[in-house]
């Protein structure tokens, strides 16, 4: 399952009615830490990809063969980059359906 079809689910869940379950403000608050701390992760993981341009791997020379492995792996670079930039953008998405059931579940009792 991509992650636009988690978003969407995610998206689903924030919009339906009522809460029926019970929680805390504390429990809550631990909820979203966690989710919070995920993030930072992600977005450490994505600073540490950034740094030293991974993607650049120097000059490798002449020989058809090892330009082409420059190549797969500045792919591989941009696509791990791309993927780690959708978990931060799940996180938020996370935090927010999070944030608004939590919001409804206290709201009922």
């Amino acid at each position: 399952m991509a992650i636009s079809d988690f978003t969407a689910n995610l998206k689903t869940y924030a919009e339906r009615g009522p809460g029926d379950l019970k929680l805390s403000t504390e429990t809550r608050d631990e909820y979203l830490k966690l989710i919070a701390d995920l993030r930072k992760s992600f977005q450490t993981v994505l600073e540490q990809a950034n740094v030293g341009n991974m993607g650049e791997f120097g000059n490798v020379g002449g020989l058809a063969s090892a330009q082409q492995t420059k190549r797969n792996l500045q792919i591989d670079a941009a696509n791990f980059r791309h993927t780690i930039r959708g978990c931060i953008k799940y996180t938020d998405e996370l935090e927010a359906v999070v944030t608004k059931a939590a919001t409804n579940i206290l709201k009922s009792g």
